[in-house]
Formats: structure tokens, C-alpha cells, sequence
């Protein structure tokens, strides 16, 4: 629920670079990684390359399905309502309404967030839309009104990342 008053918040975000790295990075670790764990249960080394690209194709489709690898559920644009639900447009122009939820997380410089949306046709009847903002993605301005809007008018359920020197460390007795 907003504040009174609030205005709408309307972010576009078609070019974002910050989630296709991560994608491609963990695509890569997992084509790299799957082999090194299959070698401990001993399998022939012919099989390893087949390992590897089965494991990296199905992080792909993960990544994919869930719009950080293109695909027509990339998000385009968010928009903050004022009465604090969120319309979410991907590249295929279907418009649903999404609920923050309360996994969505704020860091130094960026903005992890997650919905809730009620697709409502097929076995896809609810699923997850995933964002990852930082600032190259949209223009600072932009990023930055988003965070303070989140610390001020949120649900209740974004959290910040507690940074370095907010760490405390218990006095032990020695």
C-alpha cells in the first residue's frame, strides 16, 4: 500500500545489461563446474563434454524462461501504482499486475526485485518476474527515486543489505 499521495512511478527497462551478464556467467561456471563434479562419481571422460553442455543448456532455459536471456517475458516496463500494486509490460506487450515480493531486496547500488503474477491462462497460472537494477540499466535519477520510494512507501517487505561496518561482532570470552 502506498502513502497518500504518492505519485505513479513508471520505470523503463528493455536494456538491461546487469542480468544477462549474471545469466551468462552462471551459464558458464555451470558448463565449467558440471564436468569437475561429474569426474567424482568416476564417469568415462568421453561423457564429460555431454555433461557439461547438458547442464549449461538447461541453465540457459532457466535463465531464458525467466526472461534474463531475452525472450518475450523480458520485462519492458514497471509501474508503481498509487495504490501500490505494480503493472508489468514484457516484450510481448502483455500488461499483468504483480505483487512485491518479500524476498526483494535493495543493495549499495542496485535493486533486486520480485513479483508475484497471475498469468491465468494454461498450467502457468502464477509465476515469478525477477528484476535486476543497477545504475547503467536505467539512469540514476530514475534508480534512485525507485530505492527511496521503496525505504519510504514499501510493503514492509524490502529489506536493505546490510553493509560492512554495520556488521557487529560479538565480544567473545577467551
Amino acid at each position: 500500500m502506498s502513502l497518500q499521495g504518492s505519485p505513479r512511478l513508471e520505470l523503463e527497462v528493455p536494456q538491461r545489461r546487469a542480468d544477462r551478464r549474471v545469466a551468462a556467467a552462471c551459464v558458464l561456471l555451470t558448463a565449467w563446474a558440471a564436468p569437475a563434479i561429474a569426474m567424482t562419481v568416476r564417469l568415462p571422460w568421453q561423457v564429460l563434454p555431454l555433461v557439461s553442455l547438458l547442464a549449461a543448456t538447461m541453465t540457459a532455459g532457466g535463465f531464458w524462461k525467466a526472461g534474463w536471456l531475452g525472450g518475450r517475458l523480458r520485462l519492458r516496463r514497471i509501474a508503481w501504482q498509487v495504490d501500490g500494486g505494480w503493472l508489468l509490460t514484457d516484450f510481448s506487450g502483455a500488461t499483468r499486475q504483480g505483487a512485491l515480493r518479500g524476498d526483494s531486496r535493495l543493495g549499495a547500488g542496485c535493486a533486486w526485485l520480485r513479483w508475484d503474477v497471475q498469468a491465468g491462462v494454461g498450467w502457468l497460472r502464477a509465476r515469478t518476474c525477477t528484476l535486476l537494477l543497477v545504475p547503467g540499466d536505467v539512469s540514476a535519477p530514475d534508480l534512485r527515486r525507485l530505492r527511496v520510494r521503496l525505504r519510504i512507501d514499501g510493503p514492509g517487505c524490502v529489506e536493505t543489505a546490510p553493509r560492512i561496518h554495520e556488521f557487529t561482532v560479538a565480544p567473545t570470552n577467551v
